[in-house]
């Protein structure tokens, strides 16, 4: 299942989805409750968040439906994933929280990971290993990592994997 909020990306999802069968799309952004919310829209770095640094704070704003990852889990919109794959700039534990029976059911989780403050409010690195790892999760593998202007440490790619998968 891809899950995407921005309009721009509805066209190319749809063409994507019609070339493969087994692949759904919902439009709409993922959280921790249903609803409605506004993001932050800035090209790659759309967020629910607002960003920190002035230059990456937008002056567009949209508001979306949210769902639940758990809610279209049970909905049957979702299939039973086996990995679960966000990039969501810093709502990392928003969408974790609706999660729990998506979490519990998964093998995998990928995730973007900050370790300084990109966005106003958002989770470092140790606030999301510690959350997977009280359910289960161990790191596997940092598929990546970027650096600030100054050298510093930014983001990495994390892939963590329920302990005991081979």
């Amino acid at each position: 299942m891809l899950i995407d909020p921005l309009p721009e990306n509805r066209a190319d999802l749809m063409q994507f989805k019609a070339r493969h069968a087994n692949v759904s799309v919902w439009l709409g952004a993922a959280g921790a409750e249903d609803g409605e919310i506004t993001i932050h829209v800035h090209a790659d770095q759309s967020s629910v968040l607002p960003a920190v640094e002035a230059s990456w704070q937008s002056e567009e704003t949209i508001s979306v439906p949210v769902r639940t990852l758990d809610s279209l889990l049970l909905s049957g919109e979702m299939a039973r994933p086996q990995l679960i794959k966000a990039d969501v700039q810093g709502y990392e534990l928003e969408v974790l929280r609706g999660a729990s029976r998506v979490l519990a059911a998964a093998d995998a989780v990928l995730l973007e990971v900050s370790f300084r403050e990109l966005y106003e409010g958002q989770p470092l690195a140790h606030d999301i290993i510690a959350y997977l790892g009280a359910r289960g999760f161990r790191i596997a593998d940092i598929c990546s990592y970027a650096q600030s202007a100054d050298g510093a440490l930014q983001q990495s790619d994390v892939l963590f994997l329920r302990e005991g998968f081979p």
